[in-house]
């Protein structure tokens, strides 16, 4: 379960690290995290070196989309998948990726949300 302060890897070339979690996007009373979702978070750690961005400093404010959490997922074949790391993927006002390249995986139900251009930077999906 993602609550406010959680820090979130981030698994993309933007210059961004790690972020802490600020809130959830898209309703006031939203309480449960699924994939696919945007978060607001908070930049707590950048890659050693300058970012591309100027934007992206350690403090900003970014929104991110939530790409892996350790909450369990349950599939309608029955399946329970469960990743170690909270994974996301800075995004901008208009939700376009900000890196070119993401490392690591996202589950398949993240098609679902029609982030095309996201799946297309990602190479493995569970």
């Amino acid at each position: 379960m993602i609550q406010q302060g959680t820090t979130i890897q981030i698994i993309d070339n933007s210059g961004v690290k790690n972020v802490k979690f600020i809130k959830f996007l898209g309703g006031a009373n939203k309480r449960r995290n699924f994939h696919g979702d945007v978060i607001k978070a908070s930049v707590s750690e950048l890659t050693i070196g300058k970012t591309k961005n100027n934007i992206l400093r350690k403090g900003a404010l970014v929104y991110c989309y939530l790409v892996t959490t350790q909450l369990f997922t349950k599939r309608r074949s029955g399946e329970r998948i469960k990743v170690m790391k909270n994974g996301a993927l800075v995004i901008d006002k208009h939700g376009m990726p900000l890196g070119t390249k993401a490392i690591g995986c996202i589950v398949k139900e993240f098609r679902d949300k029609k982030s095309l251009k996201i799946l297309s930077l990602i190479s493995n999906i569970l």
